[in-house]
């Protein structure tokens, strides 16, 4: 998996509410890099 690549350390399967912070502080550092100049990119979180 490419997050878990980058330092992302999570199983979407194993998310409780009780680890949900933790998931969120590490979503919170995650950069994206496009090499692509006519490359169209949308970010979001809901």
């Amino acid at each position: 998996m490419a997050l878990r690549e980058q330092g992302v350390q999570f199983d979407l399967n194993q998310i409780k509410p009780e680890n949900l912070e933790e998931i969120i502080d590490q979503i919170g550092d995650l950069t994206v890099d496009v090499d692509d100049k006519n490359a169209k990119v949308k970010v979001f979180c809901e």
